[in-house]
């Protein structure tokens, strides 16, 4: 899936979302991730944008496991 497919598909949910490759980086996000994290944390580290321990526990955790 295309990044801009993916953002399309983002942009549908009510609540901000980012989705992350198993490289840790942001490949696409919805408006709302991008009004409350930045409008061009595409392509960034995903600990570089989200700096909540609890989140990126969680990411990592995600990405862990598969």
């Amino acid at each position: 899936m295309n990044a801009d497919l993916l953002s399309d598909v983002l942009n549908t949910l009510p609540v901000p979302v980012v989705a992350i490759s198993p490289l840790e980086r942001i490949v696409a996000s919805n408006t709302d991730a991008r009004t409350l994290l930045g409008q061009h944390i595409d392509g960034f580290h995903f600990t570089t944008v989200l700096r909540q321990p609890d989140v990126a526990n969680a990411i990592e955790g995600c990405l862990r496991d598969h």
